[in-house]
């Protein structure tokens, strides 16, 4: 590792993760649906499952800037696509 480095910490953080399941979080409590723990996953999942991974390295601490930065038409795209996913995941709930 190289000496200049030492204080930082890096890692590895796949932004469309971290944005699913922040807009799920968002959204979920306004949509008629329940929000126990395994329909949040499913609905995160199957989000996921069609959206493409974005893997970036930054330091600790500086994700969201990383969130911020994430093109618009993604976020728009995002919504739609968690909206499609809670329906599905509210009309059959697999608990």
């Amino acid at each position: 590792m190289n000496e200049g480095s030492v204080n930082k910490e890096y890692m590895l953080v796949n932004v469309a993760e971290e944005l699913v399941k922040k807009k799920v979080k968002e959204i979920m409590p306004s949509y008629d649906m329940c929000q126990c723990g395994k329909c949040y996953l499913d609905v995160c999942a199957l989000v996921l499952n069609q959206t493409h991974s974005r893997y970036y390295t930054t330091e600790k601490g500086k994700l969201l800037n990383l969130l911020d930065a994430t093109n618009n038409q993604f976020k728009t795209d995002l919504v739609v696509t968690v909206l499609g996913a809670m329906k599905l995941v509210k009309e059959h709930p697999r608990h």
